[in-house]
């Protein structure tokens, strides 16, 4: 029933995905052209050397930055983001109901990363957020994208670093709703780095709702490891109110994980 559902919502969904991705690629051509005024408008003064563009998730388009001594991550929310992010809360395991435009999702991922780095979890720092416009300035991490760190020989250090993330995450009061392997960065300090927390909630803002909600990120997380990391995980992470409501509520949802997860461990192409 859970498949079925997510079936109807993506065939539902079809043209207005369509349609927001066509724009969505006229924005990010219109961003590259228009980059120098952008920046100079969120502060950035120094002349940009080179531009990276930066894979991931279809939601948003990400750029590497290269300034005269460093590199900064530019980020812009898509259009097709927002038709994802509805039919995820239509037909998905995600438990929000929040507002998914562009503004909101970058909005509320900068806010998060300024409440997590305050209270020092491994998050990049916000240098500059334009909501209205859709656009995030932020620190380029070094790090291995966690799903190929998990792949290594040494993956089982990185669980328990990616438990201790999640749980310093809620002991500040942060749940992040869609935080998975794919949305996190392996550090060279040791540290895992949580990226990408436009679906991200408060404990102020969820109330009595953000002990079960911390369930949710425990079982949703592992979802997108193999059964064995996945037991590791757990009993790194330790138990959550709600966590067997949640995973009972996302196990429906198992091919879509493990085709999710295939896709983040798959070697990247040669240049």
């Amino acid at each position: 029933m859970a498949l079925a559902g997510v079936a109807f919502a993506g065939a539902a969904l079809a043209p207005a995905t369509a349609a927001a991705w066509l724009v969505g690629v006229a924005r990010k051509a219109r961003l590259a052209r228009e980059l120098a005024r952008v920046l100079a408008d969120l502060g950035v003064r120094d002349a940009v050397r080179a531009i990276e563009p930066l894979g991931g998730g279809r939601s948003n388009a990400v750029w590497r930055l290269r300034l005269a001594d460093h590199t900064i991550i530019l980020k812009r929310a898509l259009p097709v983001g927002t038709v994802l992010a509805f039919g995820a809360r239509w037909a998905g395991p995600q438990p929000f109901a929040l507002d998914v435009r562009a503004t909101a999702r970058v909005a509320r991922e900068a806010r998060a990363l300024r409440v997590l780095r305050a209270a020092g979890v491994k998050v990049p720092r916000v240098l500059a957020a334009d909501p209205a416009r859709g656009v995030l300035l932020l620190e380029d991490l070094a790090g291995l994208p966690l799903p190929r760190a998990l792949a290594e020989p040494d993956g089982a250090r990185w669980l328990a670093a990616y438990a201790r993330a999640i749980r310093a995450a809620h002991a500040a009061g942060v749940v992040l709703t869609d935080g998975h392997a794919g949305n996190a960065l392996a550090c060279p300090d040791g540290a895992v780095a949580l990226l990408d927390l436009e679906f991200a909630e408060l404990a102020a803002e969820l109330g009595a709702g953000f002990d079960t909600r911390r369930g949710f990120d425990l079982a949703y997380a592992a979802m997108y490891l193999t059964p064995a990391e996945r037991a590791r995980f757990l009993a790194a992470a330790g138990d959550a109110p709600g966590l067997a409501a949640a995973q009972a509520r996302v196990a429906g949802f198992a091919p879509l994980f493990d085709r999710e997860r295939a896709r983040q461990r798959a070697p990247r192409r040669a240049a």
